[in-house]
């Protein structure tokens, strides 16, 4: 990777990194939401600083430009977030319908309760 290249990713990936930090600092995030991407900011800072360890990994496993390999890693990271993303959807839609058919219960021993004391007052 040529050095001005090298010198603009680990720009961009610190600048990616410090924003993620930002989010959380101001209360906008918190560190739990936010692991993925501190983790792939370090994948970034550490994919361009060590950009010929990559070279050499993308020869092992038979890619035959890098460009290639980082593609393949980007789509394999992004597979992993969005399977995290859809479990968490998914506890969350069962928590939800679970909400719905507590509510609906006390909604009915609300209305049974109302029946029995407009019952006793008119008596």
């Amino acid at each position: 990777m040529p050095f001005q290249l090298r010198i603009l990713a680990i720009v961009i990936a610190v600048l990616f990194a410090g924003y993620i930090f930002f989010l959380v600092r101001r209360s906008r995030s918190d560190v739990l939401r936010q692991r993925k991407w501190i983790f792939l900011s370090l994948v970034m800072i550490l994919g361009s600083v060590f950009s010929d360890w990559g070279w050499d990994v993308a020869k092992f496993l038979g890619f035959t430009t890098y460009s290639t390999f980082t593609i393949y890693i980007i789509i394999v990271i992004i597979l992993l977030f969005i399977f995290r993303m859809e479990l968490s959807l998914i506890v969350a839609e069962k928590q939800v319908k679970e909400l719905i058919q507590e509510v609906s219960i006390l909604k009915e021993k609300v209305a049974e309760e109302r029946k029995e004391t407009h019952g006793r007052t008119k008596d």
